[in-house]
């Protein structure tokens, strides 16, 4: 029947396949490899960051290799995620508000330049504010 299908496969496709099933025996053997110890609590954790999948995803490829998953590991793996997707929330945060702020900076920076060139040009001043700042600037 193997040998039926090869001479139904163009030269291309045959190797087309022949890598397919070549990826899929090393995935298997990594998945094996990963999974020799069905008693860790982080089975299933490992398995969705090796492979960027979710949790639904995961479980379905260790039930395709017949691999009992308990409640524990579940669990486990469903707190690390929330413990991760909080941390980068807060990073995302962080870079936001870094990013805001630099911008307040800068626009200041600019408004700063602005004064200083009006009063180096005209000699006005039309705030405090711009007082304070050719203060601190100029004298």
């Amino acid at each position: 029947m193997n040998e039926e299908i090869k001479k139904a496969l163009t030269p291309k496709e045959a190797k087309k396949e022949k890598m397919r099933r070549k990826r899929q025996l090393r995935k298997e053997r990594e998945i094996r490899k990963l999974c020799r110890d069905t008693t860790k609590e982080d089975l299933l954790f490992r398995v969705m960051k090796t492979y960027s999948v979710n949790e639904a995803m995961a479980l379905k490829t260790l039930n395709e290799y017949h691999i009992e998953i308990t409640r524990q590991q579940i669990a486990f793996a469903r707190n690390r995620m929330k413990g991760i997707q909080a941390n980068n929330k807060r990073k995302k945060s962080h870079r936001k508000k870094r990013k805001q702020r630099l911008s307040e900076e800068k626009e200041y920076q600019a408004y700063k330049e602005d004064v200083c060139l009006r009063f180096m040009e005209t000699g006005q001043v039309y705030t405090l504010d711009e007082y304070a700042i050719i203060k601190e600037e100029i004298f």
